[in-house]
């Protein structure tokens, strides 16, 4: 049995309603396009769930590309706890019941494909590149962390402190300050999304987290 055999089925794919969320999936099928085709022939629809569905075909390789989009980014922080988008982000990789922390990333990568997240000021984005036939293991995976995520401090107080390392690291250190100012304003959004050191110390389970994602 292959890990594509293995892959888990969550019950409901979810959906909240604050959470716009967009599934882009291109490059499903083998037939090269013609040169006079449309650079983009998207297609959209809503689910039941409210859930915004977008499929942009492209037909030049056997691949696909999903992104989940959430409408919720570093501009909808609470006050005082600027930085959880971003510090959700982090924590949608840490596992639920089905999936153990870490594999997630695990599974795509056996199964031959890449992901990876971001935030901005107006929204938080997840991405997978997998074969076309993994797509359905992709939309699994998804689908279970976005109902089924497990938090608890022994993943987020360690994964807090990762946040905080890579403030350190990006925006913090001397070296981060020597930028032109054209790389300021390309990477004004996820610089902010980082939030403040200050606020990010103190985030826990209870206190931080657990509320922001029910409001995801």
């Amino acid at each position: 049995m292959t890990d594509h055999d293995r892959s888990p089925s969550p019950r409901d794919c979810g959906g909240k309603g604050k959470a716009l969320v967009a599934l882009a999936c291109a490059a499903l099928a083998l037939i090269a396009a013609p040169a006079s085709a449309q650079r983009f022939g998207a297609e959209s629809w809503t689910l039941d769930n409210g859930m915004q569905v977008v499929v942009v075909p492209n037909h030049r390789i056997p691949a696909v590309v999903q992104m989940v989009w959430y409408k919720v980014g570093a501009a909808d922080d609470p006050l005082g706890k600027s930085g959880i988008a971003h510090f959700l982000e982090h924590l949608m990789f840490k596992g639920t019941a089905i999936v153990p922390p870490g594999g997630f990333a695990a599974l795509i990568a056996r199964n031959g494909g890449r992901d990876n997240a971001f935030t901005t000021q107006d929204y938080t984005a997840f991405h997978e590149t997998v074969a076309r036939d993994r797509l359905d293991l992709a939309m699994r995976l998804e689908a279970d962390r976005m109902t089924g995520l497990v938090l608890d401090d022994k993943v987020v107080v360690p994964e807090r402190d990762v946040v905080l390392e890579e403030r350190r690291m990006r925006i913090d250190t001397p070296r981060s300050t020597c930028i032109t100012p054209t790389a300021v304003r390309r990477s004004a959004g996820p610089m902010k999304s980082a939030g403040s050191a200050q606020t990010t110390r103190w985030l826990r389970t209870e206190n931080g987290t657990r509320p922001t994602t029910r409001s995801w």
